[in-house]
């Protein structure tokens, strides 16, 4: 953590055991705080992602997503980037309650998302390279 940030746990967590925590996080942050409709709170990738979040007594408060693509996913389309061998990975759903902000917790997830996904690749091109 950092100077800012103390008593915050930052862990990953498994869509089928955080996923209601997770969704209300989003709902009220989107919904409540920011007025956005109800169809941004969640997505039909959301199990398949990554989620990073940070907890305070246990509390989420903070939380980012990744979405990871194979090659040539339709999904992709959307943004109009350059087809790529190999993944591509969407940083989104990047939240905190207000009561949190301005201390970096976002900012400490996405390194920590970061470097999760520079493990993660580290260890595929481990497996292709011994496959």
């Amino acid at each position: 953590m950092t100077d800012r940030t103390p008593g915050i746990e930052v862990r990953w967590l498994r869509w089928e055991d955080a996923s209601e925590a997770i969704l209300e996080l989003r709902r009220r942050v989107y919904v409540e705080e920011q007025g956005f409709e109800m169809d941004v709170v969640a997505s039909p990738r959301d199990a398949s992602a990554l989620h990073l979040g940070a907890l305070v007594d246990g509390t989420l408060v903070a939380t980012i997503t990744a979405y990871v693509y194979e090659s040539g996913a339709p999904e992709l389309a959307q943004f109009e980037l350059p087809v790529i061998e190999g993944l591509t990975m969407q940083v989104g759903k990047r939240m905190e309650l207000a009561a949190h902000r301005g201390n970096g917790i976002t900012e400490v997830l996405l390194a920590g998302l970061l470097e999760g996904a520079a493990m993660l690749l580290a260890c595929f091109i481990a497996f292709a390279i011994a496959g």
